[in-house]
């Protein structure tokens, strides 16, 4: 597995005398950790490095902040809470250290086809099908559920992202040719009299669970956000939008499995209270299935093609689009390599009971054969998590 960028922090804060360990993925498929003895001090993390987009800070409420690398899916955390953040509470005087870049990650700079500005335009308007769109382009996407503030419709969300995407265009945009109401996470006092009237002059509801989130996503001045989208750093793009009872769904072609606080934090900015992803009813982004061939190019093809000569599968097969964001071809029995089999380079064999090979976005997977209950009622299995 790919070494995390928390490393260079874990590096950081053992030269300054802290008490860092490190814990891999478990059996269970618990994400690496790097645990810190005592608080893990945003500030000063931030006065350090310049975090880019596959960097996400959150929230713990026994363990205070938390920050995750999006490329591999691994956590820093402390064990213990730590003193109030605000976004003007941090020193960025100095010379820092440019960490969590998708330039930096080479797994992730790659050629993948991804929605054109204005097929993302489209799709905003109302003018394109999402779901024929995602079908075309295939890679990996995630998708949630944007909830708006009262009052603020759906139509309100669609224009302002639209009126973003244009503002940045091919990534040549200035910081002022932003819209207005980006404001800056990073401007104002230090105290928290200056944190509420900010939030309450945005729109914003105060109440301390709402306030922790947008703090979460609250480091992205225009200039920041501007490296964010630029090309070779971006990591979503706007491949569907539905409108819901709850709100918009929105699907997003994406770089990671997870989304970037860089598309949260321009959506939270534009009126919407909640940005969650959650198991949407059947149909609601209904995207038909897409063909796949040993000779197509890229690491779909590749996938394809390594399963037909490892497996025994057909040089071309049907992927559907299931509600986890992946392109998945399930089959109806085990899929087991042959002793000494090995993957081409970049396919990776699936930890399923069931078997099966994966890709970045895309996975081919069997079907356990079920088992006769034990007399005792049976056993209880381990599911593995994404």
């Amino acid at each position: 597995m790919t070494e995390s960028f928390l490393a260079r922090i874990g590096e950081h804060l053992r030269d300054q005398g802290r008490r860092v360990d490190h814990r891999g993925t478990s059996a269970h498929g618990d994400p690496p950790t790097y645990l810190l003895d005592g608080a893990l001090d945003r500030a000063e993390i931030e006065g350090r490095f310049d975090l880019g987009p596959l960097a996400r800070w959150s929230m713990l409420p026994t363990r205070g902040w938390c920050l995750t690398d999006l490329a591999t899916w691994t956590w820093f955390e402390g064990t213990a809470t730590g003193g109030a953040w605000l976004p003007g509470s941090v020193d960025r005087s100095g010379e820092r250290v440019r960490l969590g870049w998708p330039s930096q990650e080479p797994r992730l700079v790659r050629e993948r086809l991804v929605p054109t500005l204005e097929q993302q335009l489209a799709v905003l308007a109302g003018r394109l099908d999402g779901a024929r769109l995602v079908a075309e382009l295939g890679g990996q996407s995630a998708w949630g559920v944007i909830t708006p503030r009262e009052g603020v419709p759906t139509a309100r969300l669609r224009a302002s992202l639209a009126e973003l995407l244009s503002a940045i265009g091919d990534g040549t945009g200035r910081p002022e040719d932003l819209p207005a109401w980006l404001g800056d996470a990073r401007v104002g006092d230090r105290d928290q009299a200056w944190w509420d009237g900010w939030v309450a002059r945005a729109g914003e509801p105060v109440e301390p669970s709402e306030r922790s989130l947008l703090r979460a996503e609250a480091h992205w001045t225009r200039d920041h956000l501007l490296q964010a989208l630029a090309p070779g750093e971006r990591t979503w793009w706007v491949a569907q939008a539905v409108d819901v009872p709850d709100g918009l769904a929105l699907r997003v072609v994406t770089a990671t499995s997870h989304v970037s606080s860089s598309l949260a934090w321009p959506l939270h900015r534009a009126g919407a209270v909640d940005c969650r992803r959650d198991v949407l009813p059947e149909g609601v982004l209904g995207v038909p299935a897409r063909w796949v061939s040993a000779a197509d190019p890229g690491p779909d093809g590749l996938l394809v093609a390594e399963a037909h000569r490892l497996l025994g599968l057909p040089d071309r097969l049907p992927f559907v689009l299931d509600r986890s964001g992946f392109w998945q071809h399930a089959v109806d029995h085990p899929l087991t390599l042959d002793a000494g089999s090995t993957p081409a380079p970049g396919i990776g064999v699936s930890p399923r009971a069931a078997g099966g090979l994966y890709v970045d976005g895309s996975e081919i997977v069997g079907t356990a054969v079920p088992r006769a209950p034990r007399p005792s009622g049976g056993r209880r299995r381990w599911w593995w998590r994404r």
